[in-house]
């Protein structure tokens, strides 16, 4: 009984957020200005000017080109860009030319991904239409 009043009240949580949400979109970035993007929506084409953008690590900046999460989830931010990313496992390759590829995807050059050599590493790498992606973080794959 306890278990079906946890899950109903989880419910009706997960319904009021959903309410209360008017923007969660994909987008890529059309252009950048000092703190801010311009991007626009990929399922609708609607276009959000000069939104702050937050959640990128230090030395990592959108570009033209890359995607984010149009928000007004992230609690007193308002509408916000965050780094769209996918998280992969793999051995990282370079080229003869020094181009560094993680599971067949080449990524933008990365202080973290040098660093890692060709050790198996956990990597985000950011969602893009560019021909490279930019690292966000690399760790070491969990061993659970």
């Amino acid at each position: 009984m306890a278990t079906v009043s946890t899950v109903a009240a989880g419910a009706l949580a997960s319904e009021a957020l959903a309410s209360a949400t008017t923007v969660e979109e994909t987008a890529r970035v059309t252009e950048t200005a000092s703190g801010t993007v311009t991007a626009v929506a990929e399922r609708d084409g609607r276009t959000f000017k000069n939104v702050s953008y937050t959640g990128f690590p230090e030395g990592v900046l959108p570009r033209v080109g890359d995607l984010v999460t149009v928000t007004d989830r992230v609690a007193e931010l308002g509408l916000v860009a965050l780094p769209l990313c996918t998280w992969t496992t793999g051995a990282p390759s370079r080229d003869s030319k020094g181009v560094v590829t993680l599971n067949g995807v080449k990524a933008a050059p990365s202080q973290q991904l040098s660093a890692a050599g060709q050790s198996t590493v956990l990597v985000a790498l950011m969602g893009t239409t560019l021909p490279d992606a930019q690292v966000l973080d690399v760790r070491s794959p969990s061993t659970d």
